[in-house]
C-alpha cells in the first residue's frame, strides 16, 4: 500500500479540512500526518498516524526529516507555505516525490511591502529547482506555478486538483426557512489574508441599512483584528467542528467570503452546498466560478441587499453556485488524487 506523509504548520480552518478529505477520497493510501494547528487530527477516519510538529523552523524542519526516516513514506505532500519549505529544504531519499500544495502563494499578496513579496518570490523559484509536484487549485494558480524557476527547467510537474466541499447538509432547506434567514456569514482564520477589516466594515454599512442582519465569523486568529470585527459587531465563534459549522451554514441567509487573495476556499464551496447565496471579492480565484462580486464594503452591501430581497438575483446567485459544484465536487476530486498520486510513483521511478 502506498504511504503518503502530509506535512502542515497551520492544521485548523480550511486546511485541515481539506487533508481530511484527501484522506476520505483516498482509503488505498497509507495516510500519515506531522502537523502544527489548533485542531486535533485523532477523530480523521483513514489517517494511520499523526504526530505534533514542534514550533521554531529549524526544529520543525528536523521534525520532518525525522518523521520521513522513521515512516519511509513513498511521497511527502506538504500544505501550505512553510510546509513546503521544511519539505523542500531537507533530505528525503531517493524514490520520494516531493508534492507542493501551497493552498495560495504568499507572494500574490499584495498588500504586503514590495520587498517581501520579491523576498517570497525568490524563495519560491529558489525551492521549485527541487524535482516536485505542485498542486494547483485554479487555472491562475496553474499559470503561478508554471511560472517557476523549477517549471521552465523541468524539475516541476503542475497538476491541477479541484477542492470539494468538505461538510454537507443533511437535508434541503426550504424557502421558508430561507426567507427568514438574517445571518451573514465568512468562515475563515483570522488574518490580514482573510481582511476581516473589510468584513467588519461591510457588517457597519448593512446594518445602517437593515438592522436586522447578523454577521459571524466562524474561526480564529489574531487577537487584534478578532477586536476589529467584534468592534464593529461581528459574533466572532472561534473554530467548529463540523457539526456546529453545519449548523451555521444551514441558518445563514448569505455567504461573504472577504478574503484579499486565495487558493480556492472550502468555506465558499460550503456554502454553495447547503444552498446558500456566495459573494465573493473579484479575486483571481474566482475568476471562473461565475460568482457575485463587490470591490468594497458599501458595494458588497447593496449586492447583500440585492440577494435579500430580489428573488432573481438570489436565483442567478444559487445558479452560479450549483455550476461551480459541478466542477468541483468529491467525485472530480478523487479522480484528480489518484491521478496525482500515480504520477507521483511515475516520476519517483524515474
Amino acid at each position: 500500500m502506498m504511504r503518503v506523509l502530509h506535512v502542515t504548520n497551520v492544521f485548523d480552518g480550511g486546511i485541515s479540512r481539506a487533508i481530511a478529505k484527501i484522506i476520505e477520497l483516498t482509503p488505498e493510501v497509507e495516510h500519515y500526518l506531522i502537523k502544527a494547528g489548533s485542531e486535533c487530527a485523532r477523530s480523521i477516519d483513514g489517517l494511520r498516524e499523526a504526530r505534533d510538529l514542534p514550533s521554531g523552523h529549524l526544529r520543525a524542519r528536523a521534525a520532518v526529516r525525522d518523521a520521513i526516516l522513521e515512516i519511509d513514506p513513498d511521497h511527502i505532500h506538504a500544505h501550505s507555505s512553510w510546509a513546503g519549505v521544511y519539505t523542500r529544504t531537507g533530505l528525503t531519499g531517493r524514490g520520494r516525490q516531493i508534492i507542493y500544495q501551497p493552498h495560495c502563494f504568499v507572494l500574490e499578496d499584495h498588500d504586503r511591502p514590495r520587498y517581501h513579496r520579491a523576498v517570497f518570490s525568490a524563495v519560491e523559484h529558489l525551492l521549485s529547482t527541487r524535482r516536485q509536484t505542485v498542486v494547483a487549485l485554479t487555472r491562475h494558480e496553474s499559470t503561478i506555478a508554471g511560472g517557476l524557476l523549477g517549471a521552465r527547467i523541468g524539475r516541476v510537474s503542475v497538476l491541477r486538483l479541484p477542492n470539494a466541499p468538505s461538510i454537507l447538509p443533511r437535508c434541503v432547506r426550504s424557502r421558508e426557512e430561507d426567507d427568514h434567514a438574517s445571518l451573514v456569514v465568512m468562515v475563515g482564520r483570522i488574518c490580514s489574508q482573510k481582511d476581516p477589516a473589510f468584513f467588519g466594515e461591510l457588517a457597519a454599512c448593512a446594518k445602517r441599512c437593515n438592522p436586522e442582519l447578523e454577521f459571524v465569523w466562524a474561526g480564529d486568529g489574531d487577537v487584534g483584528l478578532r477586536r476589529v470585527l467584534e468592534r464593529h459587531g461581528v459574533d466572532v465563534t472561534g473554530w467548529l467542528d463540523s457539526d456546529a459549522l453545519s449548523d451555521l451554514l444551514s441558518k445563514a441567509r448569505l455567504y461573504v467570503h472577504s478574503a484579499r487573495y486565495e487558493g480556492f476556499p472550502l468555506s465558499v464551496l460550503d456554502a454553495a452546498a447547503f444552498r446558500v447565496p456566495v459573494i465573493v471579492r473579484p479575486i483571481d480565484c474566482f475568476a471562473e466560478s461565475g460568482l457575485p462580486t463587490a470591490d468594497s464594503p458599501e458595494a458588497m452591501s447593496r449586492r447583500l441587499t440585492d440577494l435579500a430581497v430580489d428573488g432573481v438575483e438570489r436565483d442567478n446567485a444559487l445558479r452560479a453556485g450549483d455550476r461551480m459544484l459541478a466542477q468541483m465536487n468529491e467525485g472530480a476530486q478523487r479522480n484528480s488524487l489518484r491521478e496525482l498520486y500515480s504520477y507521483a510513483d511515475e516520476m519517483a521511478a524515474v
